[in-house]
């Protein structure tokens, strides 16, 4: 009985500390460059779009996936910086040159989610910024 409820409570702790260390993703910070040139994109296109600029704010708080008209912003500014296509989808070299710096754990997760999810370019998008998001073990912060 005591050797089934050491057990239980090592199986309870390794629950416990895969959950928390699910959740804690390291931090990588885009140079202030990069960070800046996207920032002035999507703002330039949410202008060009005619969208209420407060939407740049969803940037800020994280939450760039869940308004579609942002989606449609980000696609736009992929499409002037020359690193995505009016398909949602992304061009990986020229993501990665420009954005990226070449890291390597980024090029991996771009190669695996960069496809086409639903044929829109909204889902295009937001299913493979939902890939990266899940797969990279860590957080992408401006």
């Amino acid at each position: 009985m005591k050797a089934a409820q050491n057990l239980f409570g090592i199986i309870l702790f390794s629950v416990f500390a895969a959950v928390i260390a699910a959740s804690t993703k390291k931090i990588f910070h885009l140079s202030p460059e990069s960070g800046e040139k996207l920032v002035e994109g999507i703002i330039k296109c949410i202008a060009k779009l005619n969208f209420d600029p407060s939407l740049i704010n969803l940037i800020k708080e994280g939450k760039y996936l869940e308004d579609e008209r942002l989606i449609k912003a980000i696609i736009c500014m992929n499409v002037d910086s020359g690193v995505g296509t009016a398909d949602g989808r992304l061009n990986v070299d020229a993501v990665m040159e420009r954005i990226f710096s070449n890291n390597a754990e980024i090029r991996k997760g771009l190669i695996c989610c960069e496809k086409e999810y639903d044929g829109t370019p909204v889902g295009n998008l937001r299913g493979t910024l939902t890939c990266l998001k899940e797969t990279l073990p860590f957080k992408i912060r401006m």
